[in-house]
């Protein structure tokens, strides 16, 4: 099946996939890329979990990334901007290889923006 870009993502319920975002959903893999203000709000997700500290750090890319779970999705800081980008199985199970591909597409988008 070719990718195809999903008004909203497969989640039950379904949560709309606003302006600032693009979710693509292939036979057995899910992307996400999204670009939004970075929050001031503590609740907001990004700040509630703390993901910008040092220990979710990504070293391995030249931008400010960080790890927005344990290897789960990319968090890059640019410009007052916070990028997000997923890339995961459909059963929602991250493995090397999709935090790989994370660092790679992130790699691909980061640098655009701005």
């Amino acid at each position: 099946k070719d990718p195809k870009r999903q008004p909203a993502s497969d989640a039950r319920p379904p949560v709309l996939v606003g302006d600032d975002a693009c979710y693509y959903t292939g036979a057995t893999r899910e992307i996400e890329v999204s670009i939004f203000p970075r929050p001031t709000d503590p609740s907001a997700p990004v700040n509630h979990f703390n993901v910008i500290s040092p220990d979710r750090r990504v070293h391995s890319v030249d931008y400010e990334a960080y790890w927005f779970g344990p290897g789960e999705s990319i968090v890059a800081v640019k410009d007052g901007l916070l990028i997000s980008v997923k890339v995961a199985n459909i059963k929602g199970d991250w493995t090397d290889q999709d935090r790989a591909d994370d660092i790679e597409l992130a790699n691909l988008v980061v640098p655009r923006v701005g």
